[in-house]
């Protein structure tokens, strides 16, 4: 896992936002295992290493027979004939098969990586939208109060014959 990722899950949760308070579900870390992309990026990787395990084996080899008859005067017998095939690669094909599949593995790890990185700063960012606009919630509760309470003050100055 890179620093920068590290840090962004650190800062998310020390946020100290409450599963049970928000719609986010039991960890943070869950949630972005679960999202498409991510999981698209793991799914390539796996794929890379499977191609990785094959890159570099030799071909299937092929196997034919056949039937012939041959004849001379007076006499005539079968011939029979079995060949194996095998294509064999030029010198150090194989061994650039195997690095090539290998690098794609690396690229597709370190894709992966970005795509976690991406995604936790997108997560995070909306979980810091939410969190705030709780809060703009909560502070425009309190003005409400405060403005019930001066129109209730107001009114009773009012109905007393003080007010101005």
């Amino acid at each position: 896992m890179r620093p920068g990722l590290r840090l962004v899950i650190g800062c998310v949760l020390a946020c100290g936002l409450d599963a049970a308070e928000s719609a986010v579900p039991a960890t943070f870390l869950d949630r972005l295992a679960e999202a498409p992309a991510v999981q698209a990026a793991r799914q390539r990787v796996h794929a890379a290493r499977r191609g990785e395990g094959a890159a570099g084996r030799l071909a299937d080899p092929m196997l034919s027979a056949g039937l012939a008859q041959r004849s001379s005067p007076g006499m005539a017998w079968p011939m029979y004939e079995v060949m194996v095939e095998q294509a064999l690669p030029r010198w150090g094909e194989r061994d650039a098969m195997r690095l090539k599949a290998a690098a794609e593995t690396g690229f597709m790890a370190a894709e992966l990586q970005e795509i976690l990185g991406e995604t936790a700063a997108e997560v995070a960012s909306m979980l810091a939208e939410a969190e705030a606009a709780r809060a703009k919630t909560t502070l425009l509760e309190g003005q409400i109060t405060r403005a019930g309470t001066l129109k209730a003050s107001l009114d009773a100055r009012i109905a007393s014959g003080s007010a101005g």
